[in-house]
Formats: C-alpha cells, structure tokens, sequence
C-alpha cells in the first residue's frame, strides 16, 4: 500500500555519493557525503583489510604533491618517517577505521585545493566491504580536528578556481525516480519552491 512505499522512499534516500579527485595526477574516489562527520576518509595503499581491498586505495607514492602528516595538531609538518605518524581510531556509521594523515591536493569537481585527510589502513566489515561507496566526506563544519581537515572550509577560503560563493547545497528530489544533486559553491533558484530562509547556528 501507500504507506510502504513512502516508507521504501525514506529507505532509499539516506545516502549520496560523488566523485572527488585526490593527489597528483589524480586518484579518483566515490566518496559518501556525510554531514554528521568532519574528515575526509579513503582507504590507503598500506591497507589490506578486506573492506580496502574491494575499492581503490590511495597510493600516497604516486602523488607528487602528497605530505605524510605526523599529528593532527600540527597538520601542516611533515612526517620525518613513516614511525613518526599517528594513527587514529574513527567511527562511522556502525563501524570503525584506523588511519594516517594525509596532506594533498583534493577536487571537488573543478575546484581544488590543498588540505589534509585520513588514508584508513584497517576498515571494518561494516559498513566499508560491501558499500558502493570507497569513501567518506564529512561536511561538518566544526566536527574536524583542525581548520585544514575540514575539505569544504579549506575550498571555500582556498579553491582553485574560486568558489562563487561559500556554501554546498543539497537537492533532494520528491520520488524515487527523482534525481539529486549536491552543488559546492553555490546553489540552483532554478531548484528552490520559495525564497531561501537563512538562520544564524
């Protein structure tokens, strides 16, 4: 009846994915958009866990502009050695994952700049084996641990080119066979019922 397939719709909508390009020449992610989270998670080259070994993995080595970033309180010096990093236990959803710091370059479409995230070298079964994603973005804004971490705070002050404005929206549509869509930069009147409302949080 009606009320199961509203309830299907609520189902089908709880995740969007994308595209982001990392590192130089680009390493290419489907990433999760999450704004309960404030990191920007991919699965490292020195992970073998059986959730990494199903997506790409990024391979710090093959980027020429990747710096391996010793702690997350100073997130802009360089690792002296690979002994030298922190690894950091994170939750998502109803899993977790260990990682290292990373700073590289990160595109957002044709927007990019240069901030820092967290390469997993373990991933749990769930939710990372099975997803259709390999990564996640958080969108959080002061859920991160440094300025640098937060990869849309860094493109909005940072982007090359620049972004038009400070701000991502989100388009959701009404039904199942509706589109959706995330814009960084901007957003769509084309997609807005009435005049934006903006209230100070």
């Amino acid at each position: 009846g009606h009320r199961s397939a509203l309830a299907l719709e609520v189902i089908h909508k709880t995740a969007y994915w994308g595209t982001i390009r990392l590192g130089t020449p680009p390493q290419s992610f489907k990433v999760i958009f999450d704004t309960g989270s404030g990191h920007l998670l991919v699965p490292s080259a020195t992970c073998d866990s059986p959730a990494c070994n199903k997506h790409p993995r990024f391979f710090e080595n093959r980027s020429s502009t990747s710096i391996p970033i010793a702690w997350a309180d100073d997130p802009l010096k360089r690792a002296e050695s690979d002994d030298d990093r922190d690894t950091q236990v994170m939750s998502f959803a109803m899993g977790d994952c260990v990682g290292q710091y990373v700073r590289d370059r990160v595109c957002l479409g044709l927007a990019c700049a240069d901030a820092d995230f967290v390469g997993m070298t373990e991933e749990s079964n769930n939710p990372f084996l099975n997803a259709e994603w390999d990564g996640v973005l958080g969108l959080g804004q002061s859920l991160s641990d440094a300025a640098q971490f937060n990869v849309f705070g860094v493109l909005a002050a940072n982007a090359t080119p620049r972004l038009h404005r400070p701000v991502f929206s989100v388009f959701l549509g009404q039904h199942i066979e509706d589109g959706a869509e995330i814009t960084f930069g901007d957003y769509h009147e084309s997609r807005m019922v009435s005049e934006l409302t903006w209230v100070n949080v």
